[in-house]
């Protein structure tokens, strides 16, 4: 079978024509006899074969009575459970007649009590906490010095375990040294301040003159003497002086950090621009600044051009703050350095 249509079960203009076609052929070939049809029942055949079955037996469909009012098997509820007429009459004949009766599983009024006498003899539970007596003394009520979880909340306390990995065991800190005989900032800045002022208007500084080396020095590479004159006689050449060097100031260190519980040693050298030392012809004063945390909390100790600076207090750690330098006769331009307060670790 041809089909040309997009759907199967229909045959469109070419598919019937294709389909009769087919039948045409098929009934051309039943006429020549190239069909074998032995197999089927004529028309006549078939009316005699129908004709001779005995139907006596079998009723017609108007022959079966309506069954209108009744009832289906399936219609009719399970009587599992209910009694038969012949059980009840049976029962009814063995009380009447002095029948014994079980009555196992019944008990006489005299052994048990009623629902009223029961009730009666339970005690009226209150219904309100209000009726009910604190003989215990139980919190009826909030006291004043309780708070609230709200208020709790809100006071910011640890509500967790914090991780302390980061922090060092109080036997894991070294031994802090004594520091009696120390002197503290706050009596350091108070015997500096206690200090009487001096007029120094008609001195010099160091830095201002030269030294007796320095003059010799120069009075050598003049080609003169100090002692004296040229062989000869002669007067000795006054040198021309020499420009004062300018002088530098540095920190001597490059750790930027102190540890707790540890001492933490800076220096500042001096350095003129010849690049000789000159740090012993300087005193050097040491403040802090920039620090947001209380300062006390830091111990520093200077002695000359040398400072310590120690600290105790673990809340600081992770603090920074700036060191400056200033030489004592302000000849020198003022250093500065960063610094931090940092773990053992």
């Amino acid at each position: 079978m041809k089909y040309t249509y997009d759907q199967p079960e229909y045959l469109d203009v070419d598919g019937a024509r294709h389909l009769v076609q087919e039948l045409k052929v098929y009934i051309q070939e039943i006429l020549n006899g190239n069909i074998d049809i032995t197999q089927y029942a004529t028309k006549e055949e078939l009316s005699n074969a129908v004709s001779s079955i005995d139907l006596t037996d079998y009723a017609k469909t108007s022959d079966i009575p309506s069954l209108d009012g009744y009832a289906k098997s399936t219609d009719i509820p399970s009587l599992e459970g209910y009694a038969t007429k012949s059980y009840v009459d049976e029962n009814i004949a063995n009380v009447t007649t002095g029948g014994e009766i079980d009555l196992s599983n019944y008990v006489t009024k005299d052994t048990v009590y009623t629902k009223a006498q029961t009730d009666a003899l339970i005690p009226s539970v209150p219904s309100k906490v209000s009726e009910l007596e604190n003989d215990s003394n139980y919190l009826s009520s909030i006291p004043e010095e309780y708070v609230t979880e709200t208020e709790l909340s809100a006071k910011g306390y640890l509500t967790s375990h914090q991780d302390l990995s980061a922090y060092a065991l109080k036997t894991e800190i070294p031994t802090v040294p004594s520091l009696d005989g120390y002197a503290t900032t706050e009596y350091v800045n108070n015997a500096v301040s206690n200090v009487p002022t001096t007029d120094l208007s008609n001195y010099y500084t160091k830095a201002e003159t030269y030294s007796k080396t320095e003059v010799d020095t120069l009075v050598a590479n003049s080609g003169g003497s100090s002692s004296g004159g040229e062989e000869g006689g002669g007067e000795t050449p006054t040198p021309t002086p020499t420009p004062t060097p300018t002088v530098t100031m540095a920190f001597n260190t490059k750790t930027t950090t102190v540890r707790i519980g540890s001492r933490r040693t800076v220096k500042v050298g001096y350095t003129d621009s010849n690049g000789t030392d000159v740090t012993n012809n300087y005193d050097t004063v040491f403040t802090i600044t920039d620090a947001n945390f209380n300062t006390s909390l830091l111990t520093m100790t200077d002695n000359g051009n040398t400072v310590t600076l120690t600290f105790d207090d673990e809340n600081i750690i992770g603090e920074t703050f700036t060191l400056n330098a200033v030489d004592s006769g302000g000849v020198c331009t003022p250093i500065s350095v960063s610094m931090e307060l940092v773990d053992v670790m």
